[in-house]
């Protein structure tokens, strides 16, 4: 797997801005499994490379929701990777409803 730089999505910034203010902005990737399908993350970089941690979140709960745990470790020498499962995609485009057939 090969990590690709991505800009971070509207609904990333806020969450991003708690751990940029520690000066650990983390730096969005994406991952290819191994049917092709894309997986996105946020990678903290460690200050002090110690070690390196992959946090599996909880079911349904966006990988921002770790992000001030991930500072907490990349200030402690850790790259830190947090990451959304399959189908937790951000949207891209809002659908709008289907229009009711008469």
């Amino acid at each position: 797997m090969s990590a690709q730089p991505q800009q971070p999505g509207p609904t990333a910034a806020p969450a991003q801005a708690g751990a940029a203010a520690a000066g650990l902005a983390p730096q969005p990737v994406t991952f290819r499994a191994r049917d092709e399908r894309a997986l996105a993350g946020l990678l903290s970089e460690g200050t002090q490379a110690r070690g390196a941690l992959v946090v599996n979140g909880a079911t349904g709960f966006p990988r921002e929701f770790y992000l001030k745990f991930a500072a907490y470790c990349a200030q402690r020498g850790y790259h830190t990777l947090v990451y959304d499962y399959r189908g937790m995609e951000r949207p891209r485009t809002r659908r709008s409803a289907p229009t009711p057939r008469a």
